[in-house]
């Protein structure tokens, strides 16, 4: 019994040792950055008060004409950013859910939930081979106003950002005293 234990906590070590070296917390393909160009897309304009583009292959957006910018993408520790269209654009991974949803902050207090899944596909419709792709799906997103920092702890989402007063004129819409705020993240 007690040899099984320890086989179990090696394996266990092992897998968080494992979990831990994956780069930006498994949110990558074949352990390089997303490409941010493949998020902007999928983020809508504030007006169009909604998702548009929910799912991308990402082996297929990830180097594609659509995708190319002429900056290069930048990785400082776990911050991938580019500039699009003249604007900075960055993404951060805050962590990943114990039901697999990945959770980032994204330019401007932007909080956003995808998930990956590998999805059969056929390249050619009229062939019979099929390939297996990674489908990048955007759940949600949240605008958080006098976000400080956020962390996932499980499957929910624990942001620390300051009270806000959206009435007040922009310069002091942020106050000093600090709010705790956990958030369920649903799959």
């Amino acid at each position: 019994m007690i040899r099984h234990l320890a086989v179990i906590g090696v394996l266990w070590a092992m897998a968080a040792q494992a979990q831990a070296a994956e780069p930006f917390q498994g949110f990558n393909l074949g352990g390089k950055a997303i490409n941010p160009v493949c998020l902007q897309k999928m983020a809508p304009w504030a007006s169009d008060n909604g998702i548009i583009v929910r799912s991308i292959v990402l082996e297929t957006c990830q180097e594609s004409n659509w995708a190319f910018n002429d900056q290069p993408v930048q990785v400082a520790g776990d911050t991938v950013s580019t500039v699009i269209e003249d604007e900075p654009f960055s993404y951060q991974v805050l962590g990943k859910t114990t039901s697999g949803v990945f959770v980032l902050k994204q330019t401007g207090n932007e909080i956003y939930a995808y998930r990956i899944d590998v999805v059969a596909t056929k390249p050619d419709l009229l062939a019979p081979a099929t390939r297996p792709v990674h489908v990048l799906t955007v759940l949600g997103e949240s605008f958080v106003p006098c976000l400080q920092s956020a962390v996932v702890q499980g499957d929910k989402l624990v942001v620390k950002k300051q009270v806000s007063d959206m009435n007040a004129s922009r310069a002091e819409q942020c106050k000093t005293k600090v709010q705790t705020v956990q958030y369920p993240i649903a799959p």
